[in-house]
């Protein structure tokens, strides 16, 4: 049986707007969507960075990180400054409440993503992170 790519690109696609539609509904507690606690979370991880640096690592579009980082901020979740090196430049970094509400959100997506693959055995798991990083390396 011959398989179409189509349809292997049609269920990753439709699992990928399941994941993040649920990740939201998950998140409103915490006043945030998923794709706005991912940048929280990078920006987290990183320490600071600039939004260009931003949207090289998370390959966002510009206007959509430019929307999400001024919600972040009026949630008082981050700080932004100029940079020292380079005043044209800006430096975005966590607050203390931008810190707590990553630890926090994480705990949230970590307690969904349990629920919505509870089914499958740690073989299984293993089986399908292995393919999807092999097409993650495939395609990128």
């Amino acid at each position: 049986m011959k398989v179409e790519k189509v349809m292997i690109a049609r269920h990753l696609m439709r699992l990928g707007a399941f994941m993040e539609r649920e990740g939201s509904r998950a998140l409103t507690p915490l006043n945030l969507t998923h794709q706005q606690l991912l940048v929280l979370s990078r920006i987290s991880e990183q320490g600071s960075l600039s939004q260009k640096d931003l949207c090289d690592k998370m390959l966002y579009e510009k206007s959509n990180v430019s929307r999400i980082i001024k919600r972040l901020h009026r949630l008082g979740l981050i700080q932004i400054e100029p940079d020292q090196e380079d005043a044209r430049r800006q430096v975005i970094s966590p607050t203390g409440q931008g810190s707590i509400t990553v630890v926090e959100g994480k705990r949230i997506i970590s307690d969904s993503v349990e629920k919505w693959f509870s089914r499958l055995t740690d073989y299984e798991s293993t089986e399908i992170l292995s393919k999807l990083i092999w097409l993650n390396t495939l395609i990128r």
